[in-house]
């Protein structure tokens, strides 16, 4: 909706200064063909490039003398739920796992607007498979879940609980 609500704004702009002429915006057959081939190619540009996620090194330097070099994954914005599913996680914990990384970090919207699929899916003990020390931070997601306060606590405590605590 908000990428449809930028191209009309666009589209208003652009007709307010006279820069497309008035029967491709009212009442348009060809503006609407269009209008639908435009959204269409950025939404399947988008889940394309959803589709590209990719491993990304980056060599740290430190002062610090370490016994032997560190490997580290970091992930955010997993939005679990009912978007990215059980099937979704298990292939990212997969190609964590195969990087045999010394510490995992997630920074933060580990869910998406709702805890309720990943307790229905199993997707908290998907995370304890995890095969390295889990460190996790609450994203903005997070938040959204609840407006209540005690509501916020309890879901802080669980989400802490699926990823840092391990059986």
């Amino acid at each position: 909706m908000l990428y449809l609500t930028m191209v009309f704004l666009l589209a208003d702009i652009a007709y307010g200064f006279h820069l497309i002429p008035s029967h491709w915006v009212c009442h348009s057959w060809i503006g609407s063909i269009v209008l639908l081939v435009l959204m269409s190619s950025i939404f399947g540009y988008g889940y394309w490039k959803y589709n590209q996620k990719a491993r990304v090194s980056l060599d740290i330097v430190t002062a610090k003398k370490l016994e032997r070099p560190l490997m580290i994954v970091l992930l955010s914005d997993l939005h679990l739920g009912y978007h990215n599913r059980a099937s979704e996680l298990k292939r990212w914990i997969n190609m964590i796992n195969k990087e045999n990384p010394d510490l995992v970090l997630i920074g933060g919207d580990i869910i998406d607007r709702s805890i309720r699929p990943l307790v229905h899916d199993g997707m908290a003990e998907m995370l304890r498979q995890i095969n390295a020390p889990v460190f996790a931070c609450l994203g903005n997601h997070e938040y959204y879940a609840s407006s209540k306060e005690n509501q916020k606590n309890s879901i802080k405590r669980r989400i802490f609980t699926f990823c840092v605590m391990k059986p």
